[in-house]
């Protein structure tokens, strides 16, 4: 198996926060570093007149995942570090995200549902990102 240095594990929900981490942890290598991160839309780009409630509904967002994320990163036995990403073009900000955080292996949960392979999100990362992808089959609730 190939030694990764920079596991970066895409959640979206505790659930599946909770598997993926657990798989990163069974294939850390020593020196390799985990980072967990969510990618949220922004909506303040889609704002284009000032509306209050539209920046707090973003902000409410943030503040949830960034506990989510703390939670799932304190039950971890590595050091893991977490990061929000946001942007309207998740594709192209994973990508940006991959390059300077020199990542090698980005850790992606799916759910087997019908016309999953149409609406995941998990292959369009797999088609066009540069590093290897780990997709893990999330079984449903």
């Amino acid at each position: 198996m190939k030694h990764y240095q920079h596991i970066l594990v895409l959640v979206n929900d505790e659930q599946d926060g909770r598997l993926l981490l657990h798989r990163a942890n069974q294939m850390i290598q020593q020196d390799a570093r985990i980072t967990l991160a969510h990618i949220l839309i922004d909506y303040r780009a889609m704002n284009y007149i000032s509306d209050s409630m539209m920046n707090d509904a973003g902000s409410s967002q943030v503040i949830e995942i960034k506990a989510l994320l703390n939670h799932l990163a304190a039950s971890s036995p590595y050091p893991v570090t977490t990061r929000v990403i946001i942007s309207l073009d998740k594709v192209r900000a994973l990508a940006t995200f991959i390059r300077k955080q020199e990542v090698d292996l980005v850790i992606i949960g799916h759910h087997n549902r019908l016309f999953g392979v149409l609406t995941s999100r998990s292959m369009a990362f797999i088609n066009h990102l540069d590093v290897d992808c780990f997709i893990c089959h999330i079984p449903p609730d």
